[in-house]
């Protein structure tokens, strides 16, 4: 269940401040501090245009895919992000009496973040859970083709409480998640980078199969199992890119890694529907198995339960109607005859943590884990 720190929805009260003579007769001067942060809610009555500082709870991270880079397999969304802030949870927008029509009370307060700001330290995105304080402009602003509440723009953005910083550009790491959102822990030097290139569906770095010719095309904390070579046909083969991958072996976690090794931190469904990270970036998600269920193309869709689907772009309905959010067991990787033995599909209503590429599925407009490589039962 998500917890959330909760703002005081008051503002403080002017203090007077008096200077009292030594005589009975005493002269008061009264003084007014300038007012402390607002709330979300607080911000949600002002005017458009109103100068605002506020501070809330971030509760998710959401992507406008109604503005879409490229064609087909090489789409992506642009690369603004809106962190969406709250005191409270208002009734009526988890999937236990869902109102399909609060769209705009499960948004909360909305922080727009351009593409340059997301991956600028001074203020980059904050995790779900984080409290943050935030100047800015309050306006109503497009988001997805409708119209959201939001700070637009946001002219500083700090974390009052919540995840320490992560290591930033060339700072030393040993998994992709020891480092900030958009940059991967390179294999070469042990620091966190940017990707090669900008990764899509179809790039063959970090690719949809999984696939590699040695441990150097494998994420760091991962090997390249040369006694399995992915088939050229039948059950197992590769649906997607089958002339680069067929032949070529499997990514898989390091001999004797532990969950903690491999997994330092694990994030939230929030985090991984919400488009907060590089795509090519090798994460780990905390969350409850929704179904398991086989696609058309040989994957295993392993959803996860999405508790507040409204803040994600309505063109998935999927997220509270069918599915959830997408961790994809790929055909090779569910091989019985792979060395260490086909990998499980995720039982259902299990809490787990799964370990697996991140990257953005163009044909249905979401984020997802693909393929999955690991995943470890969790505590609640």
């Amino acid at each position: 269940m998500q917890t959330s720190s909760v703002v005081n929805d008051s503002p403080p009260s002017p203090r007077p401040y008096c200077l009292l003579a030594l005589v009975l007769v005493a002269s008061a001067c009264h003084k007014s501090t300038p007012p402390g942060p607002l709330s979300p809610e607080q911000v949600l009555t002002a005017a458009p245009g109103t100068p605002v500082t506020v501070q809330g709870t971030v509760f998710t991270t959401t992507y406008d895919d109604a503005v879409l880079t490229g064609k087909g397999s090489t789409s992506v969304p642009a690369g603004d992000r809106w962190v969406l802030i709250r005191s409270f949870r208002p009734p009526n927008v988890t999937l236990q009496g869902l109102d399909p029509d609060a769209g705009v009370a499960a948004w909360g307060l909305g922080l727009h973040l351009t593409a340059a700001q997301v991956v600028d330290p001074a203020f980059s995105l904050p995790a779900f859970g984080d409290v943050v304080l935030a100047q800015g402009t309050f306006e109503q602003g497009a988001w997805n083709g409708t119209t959201r509440p939001m700070v637009d723009p946001v002219t500083s953005l700090t974390v009052v409480s919540g995840r320490p910083p992560l290591a930033a550009t060339g700072a030393a790491c040993a998994t992709d998640m020891d480092c900030r959102d958009e940059l991967i822990c390179a294999r070469a030097t042990l620091t966190c980078q940017t990707t090669p290139s900008p990764v899509v569906w179809s790039s063959p770095w970090h690719d949809v199969n999984g696939a590699c010719s040695a441990d150097s095309d494998c994420p760091v904390g991962q090997t390249c199992d040369l006694g399995y070579a992915i088939p050229d046909a039948g059950t197992y083969s590769a649906t997607y890119f089958p002339q680069q991958d067929i032949g070529r072996h499997l990514c898989i976690p390091k001999a004797g890694a532990t969950q903690a090794q491999l997994c330092p931190r694990a994030d939230r469904y929030p985090d991984l529907v919400g488009g907060r990270y590089t795509q090519g970036k090798e994460v780990c998600i905390q969350g409850t198995v929704h179904l398991s269920v086989l696609a058309s193309d040989g994957d295993t869709h392993n959803q996860l339960v999405v508790t507040e689907p409204l803040p994600y772009p309505a063109t998935i309905p999927v997220f509270y109607d069918i599915f959830g959010a997408t961790s994809e067991n790929s055909p090779p990787y569910k091989d019985p005859a792979r060395p260490g033995g086909a990998l499980a599909d995720l039982p259902a209503d299990q809490n787990v943590v799964v370990l697996g590429t991140y990257r953005f599925d163009d044909g249905h407009g979401w984020f997802e884990v693909h393929p999955l490589k690991a995943w470890w039962p969790a505590p609640p």
